[in-house]
């Protein structure tokens, strides 16, 4: 926006003309301050698409960093990790991807089965180490499907006579060796002896 100061009009005759002389001023319109605020841990967020996840899942987890006013932190110097705390659930980040407008993201695999995780994120900057850490939400691996390979089955006599009993221990496990817990009710269990060249013994 622009001003006339009329205190400093002036008027001036010279070879016939006159001459109008007056202060103009100007100001920016945009009164506000411009920039980002400092990095702010307790404002930035991590987001995990799937709390809970069968090992061998993946779920998308997004890092959101923001500034102590609560707007997008945007620092070409800055890296960020995700790592796992405080639980038996545990898996792989694959690296961390850069969105734009301080947003950050990894795909996560679950792997070992346990009490939930919590997910935190360890900020660093260019020159300057570590900066802060943000702390996100618990995720949970359970168990996935049965893998015949990694079960097994205990017997605890290897000769019996007729009519003696035997005890069967079966252990089942998926494939990444976490032990499924035995639903007796919905879980249906077969055991068939074969003959030692691997063909069915007819009973």
């Amino acid at each position: 926006m622009c001003l006339f100061d009329l205190s400093l009009f002036k008027v001036l005759k010279k070879s016939g003309f006159l001459f109008c002389l007056f202060l103009i001023s100007c100001a920016s319109s945009d009164q506000g301050g411009g920039g980002q605020g400092k990095f702010s841990a307790q404002k930035s967020e991590i987001q995990v698409e799937k709390l809970i996840l069968f090992s061998g899942e993946q779920t998308k987890v997004t890092l959101r960093l923001r500034d102590d006013q609560g707007s997008p932190f945007v620092d070409s110097g800055i890296s960020a990790e995700f790592k796992l705390r405080g639980g038996g659930s545990l898996g792989v980040f694959d690296p961390m991807r850069n969105l734009g407008s301080g947003a950050y993201q990894a795909i996560f695999t679950g792997e070992i089965a346990g009490s939930p995780s919590e997910v935190f994120g360890v900020i660093q900057g260019a020159g300057v180490g570590f900066i802060g850490e943000v702390v996100g939400p618990r995720v949970q691996v359970v168990p996935g499907s049965i893998d015949a390979k990694k079960s097994s089955l205990e017997i605890n006599k290897a000769k019996i006579k007729a009519g003696e009993e035997v005890d069967l221990t079966l252990t089942l496990k998926d494939q990444k060796g976490n032990l499924l817990p035995i639903d007796h009710d919905k879980l249906d269990v077969e055991f068939l002896i074969t003959k030692e060249d691997g063909k069915r013994r007819e009973e």
